[in-house]
């Protein structure tokens, strides 16, 4: 009697469910988010400032 042989019959190993990124992927990352949000940041107070620029010499005018 001969056993016959399923294609494909070696086992391939068990993967990992979701692998994890190296850590300088994550830090660059996180980087790059606080980077956005601080650059965003600065263009809302540049147009604050300008804009209390305006509205004092608004002030000045009026007065």
């Amino acid at each position: 009697m001969h056993l016959m042989r399923v294609k494909g019959g070696r086992r391939s190993p068990a993967k990992p469910e979701i692998a994890a990124p190296p850590a300088h992927f994550v830090e660059l990352a996180a980087r790059r988010a606080l980077d956005r949000r601080t650059s965003a940041l600065k263009g809302v107070y540049e147009i604050l400032f300008l804009f209390a620029g305006v509205l004092r010499e608004d002030l000045h005018l009026q007065s």
